[in-house]
């Protein structure tokens, strides 16, 4: 979408919004080449979906820059897991899922961010 002076959003349409990707990226490897674009993946990517990406950006548009949020998201995670626990997981088991009569889930959506 588009903000205005005063901070209104005014929502594009996805195809729209494609098309102003594709010509800022279009632009931007044109006038600094392939190190000028990057990703920064999902720890929640399928094996094919990691395949793919890795595929866009390594052969399609030359650039190594490409990383799931895993190094730098569940490296600290784990590390704090260990500090924490003793082990770099959380604890519990789907067992425990299974056993519990309720959940209080804080800060996150998981049909959004976990489905």
């Amino acid at each position: 979408g588009k903000y205005d002076k005063n901070g209104a959003f005014t929502p594009v349409s996805w195809d729209k919004a494609f098309d102003i990707m594709a010509e800022k990226w279009k632009d931007a490897l044109k006038k600094k080449g392939p190190t000028s674009v990057g990703m920064f993946g999902s720890g929640q990517w399928t094996i094919w979906e990691g395949y793919a990406a890795n595929k866009l950006f390594k052969a399609g548009f030359r650039s190594n820059n490409i990383d799931p949020n895993a190094r730098h998201c569940m490296a600290s995670a784990a590390a704090g897991f260990m500090r924490t626990f003793g082990m770099d997981e959380p604890m519990g088991c789907y067992e425990d899922i299974e056993a519990a009569d309720a959940f209080c889930v804080v800060g996150i959506k998981h049909g959004r961010n976990a489905p």
